[in-house]
């Protein structure tokens, strides 16, 4: 029987970065007599993880150990790897040839734990070649990877876990894919290759190149570099989404951004679903369609492709291209329509605008309300019609396509290319029909004007003008031009020359005001008379007057013009010009009768004269009483 006198286990000092794995063990063999052996035996080691009993965790043997004057030395290991064995107290068994066990078993020390290192104090550089697992109940079965912590695992090629985990299982950070890093926290996941938690609790990166940078309870599992910056229950499910931060954020859509925002339940999440969407802020946003932007605020909704909504809350741009600037409950529903902003609002056409306001409709293709409308729906301003304008006021309408009503209330331009100024319950409802203003207007016919108060251009062409008078006044015929003004009407070409009606009367009165007038001369009113008597006066009618029953008299204004040469031109006779050409007549014929009277009385004197001559004569002839002849 042998006999182990000594133990003496000795760790050789080697470079941190080349440790063996292996142990130097040296013993002393002696007799039962203790007298040291020289001799070649064969020798088993074993190790166990209690003093007695338990189950074997490693075994080899040296079938020829040489022992000189008693001493012998192993290096254990050499023959079975000693890999991951020393994370707790071993205890080593000894047999040598067929010899029984060597008792009592003796427990490995601190020496033999060396090349499992737990900490190092004083380190001042270097490199640490293999794998590394620093901390409690850590694995790290990956190719070259590095485990930190408590309860973590590595289990991807050249994976990382920083740190973090805790005290059980469940609280492990858990690293699979390839290339991958957890730097802290406890409870995170990483599945995707190259892909990075940064640290925070329940987060997964579950996608080639995805990151998460902490937060808890974030995914990040869009392929090619989706993130979740941070914030609670965050997904980058869309392939390079990214959601920076908030509550309940959604990236679902391809290259789809979440900035922030959300609340603290799923009803408030901020959702990107379209590819290349983005989400700012706010929260129960809405990003749907691809290239669809929400910047922030409250339950806005962007939903077909290219589609903006600025802010405000319950806003929807729902067609493509769609536009709300921002408001409340505003709707851009045509293809690139637009709301600017105000509240419920709607740009229904095609290219459609809604400036602001409240309760205003552009329903027509590149219609536009600039504003105005009300708190109502009964006081919405509606452009109903193609390229249709509203500039403000409320509860009107621009119905005919082209039309516009620029303010007011209660306007309708119903007709094509139809305009209404402002005022109040005026309608154009004639093609080109047009009301500057006034109330109760209506320009009915095409191309008919009317203004002022309950003024009516029923006919087409036509041009209505009626004064406060507390009835209607209507046109006549097309193309007529209608006046009601009881106050008289007043018409100037320029400060010194124009007409009026007085009220009441029916005639014009032109300005003949000596202040008004200059190069005044004098008339030779015999030359005038003698030009008179020569101009043709006749009878006859103008050629649109169809009617052959309307008759007028006058000259020609060419023999007017050839006579006097007053007025303009040839082609017209000045109303004033005939009323001095005539006055001028009668004045001279005024100077030949006078003329004509003396004449008359000197010759009634002569003829009395005669006749008492005579009756003389005859009387001294014995005759009777001279009696002349009429």
């Amino acid at each position: 029987m042998k006999k182990l006198i000594i133990l003496i286990i000795i760790a050789i000092a080697v470079p941190c970065w080349a440790v063996p794995q292996l142990i130097n063990y040296q013993g002393y063999l002696t007799r039962t007599d203790s007298s040291p052996l020289d001799t070649t035996v064969a020798m088993s080691f074993r190790i166990f993880g209690m003093s007695n009993g338990g189950n074997m965790l490693w075994m080899e043997t040296h079938p020829a150990v040489v022992v000189t004057d008693g001493l012998f030395q192993v290096l254990l290991g050499s023959v079975t790897p000693l890999s991951d064995l020393f994370d707790a107290n071993r205890w080593l068994e000894i047999q040598v040839g067929s010899d029984f066990e060597m008792t009592p078993r003796q427990q490995i020390v601190s020496v033999a734990h060396a090349y499992r290192v737990g900490t190092v104090d004083g380190a001042s550089g270097g490199t640490v070649s293999g794998k590394l697992n620093v901390g409690n109940s850590n694995l790290n079965p990956g190719a070259m990877a590095m485990v930190a912590g408590q309860n973590n695992r590595a289990r991807g090629d050249f994976s990382v876990v920083s740190g973090g985990g805790g005290i059980s299982a469940a609280d492990s950070n858990s690293v699979t894919g390839w290339t991958s890093v957890i730097g802290g926290g406890k409870n995170n996941s990483v599945l995707g290759d190259l892909a990075t938690i940064s640290g925070g609790f329940h987060n997964s990166a579950g996608s080639v190149y995805s990151t998460v940078g902490g937060g808890s309870d974030n995914i990040a599992s869009g392929f090619y570099g989706s993130t979740v910056a941070g914030g609670f229950l965050n997904e980058a499910s869309g392939q390079g989404s990214t959601v920076s931060g908030g509550y309940y954020g959604y990236a679902r859509g391809n290259w789809s951004v979440v900035a922030g925002g959300g609340g603290n339940s799923y009803a408030d999440s901020n959702s990107a679903i379209g590819d290349y969407s983005t989400v700012g802020g706010g929260n129960r946003i809405w990003a749907g369609g691809a290239y669809s932007t929400v910047a922030g605020g409250h339950e806005n909704a962007a939903s077909f492709s290219h589609a903006t909504v600025g802010g405000g809350w319950h806003n929807g741009a729902n067609n493509y291209y769609a536009t709300v600037a921002g408001g409340v409950s505003n709707t851009a529903i045509g293809d690139r329509a637009a709301v600017l902003g105000g509240s419920d609002n709607t740009a229904f056409g095609a290219n459609s605008v809604v400036g602001g306001g409240g309760h205003n409709f552009a329903s027509g293709a590149y219609s536009v309300v600039a504003g105005g409308g009300g708190p109502n729906w009964a006081d919405s301003n509606q452009a109903w019609s193609s390229y249709a304008t509203i500039g403000g006021g409320n509860q009107n309408l621009a119905g005919g396509a082209y039309s516009t009503v620029a303010g007011g209330a209660s306007n309708r331009a119903q007709g094509d290319y139809s305009a209404i100024g402002g005022g109040r319950n005026n309608e154009a409802s004639g093609m080109g029909g047009t009301v500057p203003g006034g109330q109760y207007c209506g320009a009915n016919g095409n191309y008919s004007f009317a203004a002022g108060y309950r003024a009516k251009a029923i006919h087409a062409n036509s041009f209505v003008w009626a004064d406060g008078t507390a009835n209607d006044y209507s046109s006549d015929g097309i193309n007529s031009f209608n006046v009601r003004a009881f106050g008289g009407v007043k018409m100037y070409t320029s400060a010194g020359g124009g007409a009026q009606l007085p009220s009441g009367a029916s005639a014009w009165i032109a300005i003949s005001d000596s202040t008004k007038k200059t190069d005044v001369q004098p008339v030779d009113t015999k030359s005038v008379l003698d030009k008179v008597t020569q101009i043709p006066i006749q009878e006859w009618r103008y050629k649109e007057q169809m009617n052959p029953n309307i008759r007028h008299m006058g000259p020609m204004a060419q023999d007017f013009w050839k006579q006097f040469h007053l007025g303009e031109d040839s082609l017209g006779i000045s109303t004033i010009d005939p009323d001095g050409v005539a006055l001028a007549a009668i004045q001279e014929l005024a100077k030949q009768n006078a003329k004509l009277e003396t004449r008359n009385l000197k010759l009634e004197e002569e003829l009395t004269t005669l006749r008492g001559q005579v009756q003389s004569l005859l009387a001294k002839d014995g005759q009777t009483q001279f009696k002349p002849e009429n």
